[in-house]
């Protein structure tokens, strides 16, 4: 059963909004019956409708032809644009065009997912996609809730947690190692478990939380560590170990970008580090947004690439 839409303080029916659009653009009955895809005889009886319902008769005899009444005038373009904004509200979007978008998408990542990513997917957009813009924040405690509200349009995550109405798909995997200065007086070619829990340590708390993968697995060994320097971005903390007595665990993909002309060496941990995933997460609400498929495509064909 249709609803009842108020015009002018009176109830129409809003499924006899069309038809009167197209009596009062083409003023006859047989070209709106044609415009509309309908007989005669069933615009007939909607204009009988229309004029009970708007208390107006709505379009008269003069002559051979119909003419509007005032009513009917004053409605005429109004009714036309409102149909018509409403057509393109309820119409299927178009599709993405990268070539000329000038839209800006907004990206939250720690440094180290974005060394990874960023170089990649920045090459691909400014050839395919130069008027869209990246504005890339720093990962929070919230951003499930960033993702939800529409804050961020994607996000790079590695520990996932359950939450409604967020999508995920896993972008590349990674493991840890341990970088310490290369002339480090206490380390040979190896680091056991000892000499790990006897010296000190930096760490990396990019939303600023206590303990990590590192802390979580000596504690399951009944062990601790002792962590003398903790920074919130993975590219700071080598810098703190070449010249110091400092051991970093950290993630390799990062270990491998730093080393180069760096006086650090790079070890195998000294205990058991789970191989961890790094994840694309956008939340259910743009999960068919045009706009939002194309960019999830691009992240996720840039780490297809070799």
């Amino acid at each position: 059963m249709s609803t009842m839409q108020d015009i002018d303080g009176l109830a129409v029916d809003p499924a006899l909004l069309p038809v009167l659009d197209a009596l009062l653009q083409t003023r006859n009955v047989s070209r709106a019956a044609d415009k509309l895809g309908r007989t005669q005889p069933a615009v007939s009886h909607a204009l009988a409708r229309l004029r009970d319902q708007l208390g107006d008769p709505l379009l008269v005899r003069v002559g051979q032809k119909l003419a509007l009444t005032p009513r009917a005038e004053a409605l005429r373009e109004p009714l036309h644009a409102l149909l018509a904004q409403l057509a393109a509200l309820t119409s299927p979007r178009r599709a993405f065009d990268p070539a000329t978008s000038t839209r800006t998408f907004q990206l939250a990542a720690t440094d180290y997912i974005l060394a990874v990513v960023l170089p990649r997917l920045v090459a691909d957009l400014r050839l395919r996609a130069p008027g869209v813009d990246l504005r890339v924040r720093p990962a929070s405690t919230d951003i499930y809730g960033d993702l939800g509200e529409g804050g961020v349009d994607l996000a790079f995550i590695v520990r996932l947690a359950e939450h409604a109405g967020i999508k995920v798909r896993k972008l590349f995997s990674d493991r840890f190692v341990c970088l310490v200065a290369a002339g480090h007086p206490d380390i040979g070619g190896a680091i056991d478990l000892p000499t790990f829990l006897r010296l000190p340590h930096a760490f990396i708390a990019p939303l600023g939380t206590p303990g990590g993968w590192v802390d979580r697995a000596l504690a399951e060994l009944g062990h601790r560590r002792r962590v003398a320097v903790t920074v919130p971005h993975f590219f700071v903390a080598p810098a703190l170990v070449e010249d110091s007595d400092l051991v970093l665990t950290i993630p390799e993909r990062i270990a491998d970008m730093v080393l180069p002309g760096r006086r650090l060496r790079k070890l195998a941990p000294p205990l058991d580090l789970p191989t961890f995933d790094v994840h694309l997460a956008w939340h259910e609400r743009v999960q068919h947004d045009p706009d939002n498929t194309w960019l999830r495509d691009q992240v996720l064909g840039a780490m297809r690439k070799p």
